[in-house]
């Protein structure tokens, strides 16, 4: 995983759409359950430099960063200073740890399926925990697609292999979904 160019001093990392001020990586990402939830590591690369380890002990604590050595807090501080979330508002140091790790786990899923012509990665975003007053929880995940024979899904044809039958497979609350095309995603709901 690689962040792309956001615009000037920005980078956009693929999975989250989050943007950093500093070209970021987030890879060895690793999980395990355990008797009251998932806990889950990976490490933290800044403008090449690997800085430290995030870890949440799936507890339901914060995921925080560890780094090597305090030479590397400023570079964690630039990070949260100018950290945006995908919709461009502001992240504290606990929103970051969770997105970036985030990141980790949605290139993790990805991987799983990249080099397979029967599974596809879909990114779905879906409305949860909806309250009285018709606020949400927007949740983001990646679930594997498996089609019965190997077929070559690109952005001229995403309609044809991801529709209606799809649809019906996927969230009921889904607000989005996107299938991850060999480098990027392409939204196929709602139809664009």
């Amino acid at each position: 995983m690689t962040t792309t160019p956001g615009g000037p001093g920005r980078y956009t990392l693929p999975h989250t759409e989050m943007t950093v001020p500093l070209p970021v990586r987030v890879v060895d990402y690793q999980e395990l359950e355990t008797h009251d939830g998932v806990a889950h590591t990976c490490r933290l690369i800044v403008d090449g430099v690997d800085v430290g380890k995030m870890e949440n002990t799936g507890h339901g604590g914060p995921t925080t960063l560890y780094p090597h050595s305090s030479e590397h807090r400023p570079a964690w501080k630039a990070l949260i200073d100018g950290a945006r979330n995908r919709h461009g508002d502001p992240m504290d140091e606990e929103d970051l740890a969770d997105e970036l790790t985030h990141e980790a786990y949605m290139e993790a899923e990805v991987c799983k399926v990249q080099r397979s012509r029967t599974k596809y990665a879909v990114r779905i975003t879906s409305l949860e925990n909806l309250l009285d007053d018709g606020d949400a929880d927007e949740i983001r995940d990646v679930l594997p697609f498996k089609f019965a024979k190997a077929v070559d899904v690109t952005d001229e044809n995403v309609t044809k292999y991801f529709g209606q039958a799809t649809r019906r497979q996927l969230p009921e609350r889904l607000v989005r979904a996107d299938v991850w095309l060999k480098d990027h995603w392409k939204q196929f709901f709602p139809t664009t």
